[in-house]
């Protein structure tokens, strides 16, 4: 996929404010910080923020890996059935059901899928659950594009 510049992440015109805050601006051009070739599947991105969900897409195709977008937990629930992905990005904050809850699913029902828990807010405590739950990673936002790249290879490598 093409990418068009070092700006990721939704545009400023972006009906939500807080989503030019999403990504770090990259040092380096995306192909610099390329997921490495161990990823044959897909990455689960599940938010229920569409800018967070466009921008970490991009992110992610211009880094060379295939992505799948959820709006909710029970959405991405429900698509099981047709594909688990190798790892999944969850934000922690989301109605109905958090990343946390959406874990405790995940391991209620057997399916063993890395997760990256991702946050903008950043609450004592919350790190240390996230991980004793199993996350692979805890990132606040605004994200590190490479250490997010990097969090993904860590959890499929």
């Amino acid at each position: 996929m093409a990418h068009d510049g070092p700006a990721i992440g939704p545009k400023a015109n972006s009906t939500a404010p807080e989503a030019r805050h999403i990504l770090r601006p990259p040092i380096r051009s995306p192909g610099s910080w390329q997921m490495p070739k161990t990823l044959s599947g897909f990455v689960a991105i599940v938010d229920d923020d569409s800018a967070v969900r466009k921008a970490l897409s991009r992110l992610l195709c211009a880094s060379e890996i295939r992505v799948q977008s959820y709006g909710s937990a029970r959405e991405f629930l429900d698509s099981l059935p047709s594909g688990i992905p190798e790892c999944l990005i969850v934000d922690l904050q989301m109605p109905e059901m958090t990343g946390l809850e959406l874990q405790g699913e995940l391991c209620r029902i057997g399916a063993r899928i890395p997760t990256i828990v991702i946050t903008a807010h950043n609450e004592s405590g919350l790190r240390e659950r996230c991980l004793a739950a199993g996350a692979s990673a805890y990132l606040v936002k605004p994200l590190d594009a490479r250490e997010l790249i990097a969090s993904i290879g860590s959890a499929v490598g």
